[in-house]
């Protein structure tokens, strides 16, 4: 099946998505650090 696992790393966010094929997606969202 499908699932999400959040992975965080300096800085960012990465959202890796693996599909019904295995095929994974990585999608980084930075993170404003003050």
């Amino acid at each position: 099946g499908q699932f999400t696992q959040q992975v965080e790393c300096i800085g960012e966010i990465i959202n890796i998505i693996l599909k019904n094929d295995g095929t994974p997606i990585a999608i980084g969202n930075k993170l404003h650090v003050t």
